[in-house]
């Protein structure tokens, strides 16, 4: 039991080091190269299989943040940009991070695809919506008070 644990918790340390390192020297094309890699040599049969997940992920991604969205600006009464804010901290998914050195112990090469499909729909759906709202809540404000954003 603890060599699984291990063989999974190491990796994480391992991959944070590397990009710490990566950082100080000014290489950050590591991690998106390999999901790059990894996502070209997985067939177009085993991606149009993916399909169910990316539908899942958009679903449950899409769906926490404006789930978060609609508590901040409702419950906790935030500005419509904080609230913005908050809801993509609290749905922004790590994977693309932890994901490499999580998941490719457990599910091989396989593994870009998920990680890929967690990167594209973030970022088709999730950034340009908070871009969006921020944009309309900075147009909201009367032109003599300063904007929160």
């Amino acid at each position: 039991m603890v060599v699984q644990i291990l063989t999974v918790i190491v990796p994480i340390f391992f991959v944070l080091v590397l990009g710490y390192v990566a950082g100080k020297a000014r290489a950050f094309d590591a991690l998106p190269g390999s999901l790059f890699v990894g996502t070209v040599q997985t067939s177009r049969a085993q991606l149009l299989q993916q399909l169910p997940l990316f539908l899942a992920l958009c679903i449950s991604i899409v769906g926490f943040y404006l789930v978060v969205l609609l508590l901040s600006r409702l419950l906790f009464r935030k500005p419509l940009g904080e609230a913005a804010l908050q809801a993509l901290n609290v749905s922004f998914p790590a994977a693309p991070f932890f994901g490499p050195a999580l998941l490719s112990g457990l599910y091989g090469p396989s593994s870009s695809s998920a990680i890929g499909l967690l990167s594209i729909t973030t970022n088709i759906f999730i950034v340009p919506m908070t871009f969006i709202l921020l944009r309309i809540a900075k147009s909201a404000k009367p032109p003599g008070k300063k904007a929160f954003l």
